[in-house]
C-alpha cells in the first residue's frame, strides 16, 4: 500500500511542477508597450543641420518586441525623417532630426498606444 501511496505523490508532484511551468509571468503582456527608452532624451541641433535620435518601445519587462514607432515633429521649427541608414530589423528606432528656425520644439514618438517627447533645441 506504501508503494502505491508513493507513485501518487510521484505523479501528483509532476502535476504541479508542469502546472507551475505554464505559469510564466514573464510572458504575460509580452507585447504590450509600456514605456520607451529615449537616447538622447533632450537634443541640439543648428540650423540646416541634423542629429539622430532614438526610440525604442519596451515592455514592461524592459524588453523592445520589435513594434514600429512613429515619430512626428512638434511644429515646423523641426523636420523629421526616419533614419535611412537605419536596417529595418533594427531594435531601436532612429530618427534624424534637423534644424529650421531657432527655438524650442520636440518630437513625439508613438507606439502601441503610448507616447513620448523628445525635446528639441534648436540653436545657430
Amino acid at each position: 500500500m506504501s508503494r502505491k501511496l508513493g507513485w501518487i505523490a510521484v505523479l501528483g508532484l509532476a502535476g504541479v511542477v508542469a502546472a507551475a511551468c505554464d505559469d510564466n509571468p514573464l510572458s504575460a503582456d509580452r507585447d504590450a508597450i509600456t514605456r520607451f527608452n529615449l537616447n538622447p532624451s533632450v537634443a541640439f541641433v543648428k540650423v540646416n543641420d541634423s542629429t539622430k535620435v532614438t526610440a525604442i518601445a519596451v515592455n514592461r519587462n524592459g524588453e523592445a518586441p520589435g513594434v514600429a514607432v512613429n515619430g512626428v515633429a512638434c511644429d515646423g521649427k523641426i523636420t523629421v525623417t526616419r533614419d535611412p541608414q537605419r536596417v529595418e530589423f533594427e531594435p531601436p528606432e532612429r530618427f534624424v532630426v534637423k534644424g529650421v528656425t531657432v527655438g524650442a520644439s520636440c518630437v513625439n514618438v508613438s507606439a502601441g498606444g503610448v507616447q513620448a517627447t523628445i525635446t528639441v533645441n534648436v540653436v545657430n
